[in-house]
């Protein structure tokens, strides 16, 4: 259960200023979280909500992107994260990339029940790397999200 606000803050669309953001739950026994980011060197923040569980924010390999791992809990075998890439016409981010995976060394048999991982568990696998049509901003998700659709095959290429 979350009840504390995170505020933390880096550069998250590249231009150089400091990009502070906050994360804090929407009910005291909920997963939803609000997650608002200053954007630097502006009077604009953006909002979205978002069930992160124990997921959050975290920086991407390039300077104007940021992923979000959702519904992420300890024991929890299936993850989920968001890619979301800096639109300076729309001066937000948008979502272009859903990614999911199993892990299944994170299984309560092995992380409570104090079975050996076998080795076939110990990486990942069922891997899905789905590319969105770029019309998904982040300050579209609320606590219902929005309805984005993925490319087709010929799209992601």
């Amino acid at each position: 259960m979350r009840t504390a606000n995170c505020s933390c803050g880096t550069d998250l669309n590249g231009d150089g200023v400091r990009d502070p953001y906050r994360v804090s739950p929407l009910e005291d026994d909920g997963t939803v979280s609000r997650i608002t980011i200053d954007i630097g060197g502006s009077d604009k923040s953006v909002t979205g909500s978002f069930e992160l569980g124990d997921g959050g924010l975290s920086v991407g390999y390039l300077p104007i992107e940021f992923s979000l791992l959702l519904d992420f809990y300890n024991r929890n075998t299936e993850l989920t994260q968001y890619s979301f890439r800096w639109n300076s016409a729309q001066k937000d981010w948008i979502l272009y990339k859903k990614s999911t995976w199993v892990e299944p060394s994170r299984d309560e048999k092995y992380t409570l029940g104090g079975e050996k991982v076998p080795i076939e568990a110990l990486f990942p696998h069922q891997f899905d790397v789905q590319r969105i049509a770029c019309r998904t901003l982040f300050s579209q998700f609320s606590e219902n999200g929005p309805n984005f659709s993925s490319l087709n095959d010929e799209g992601q290429l």
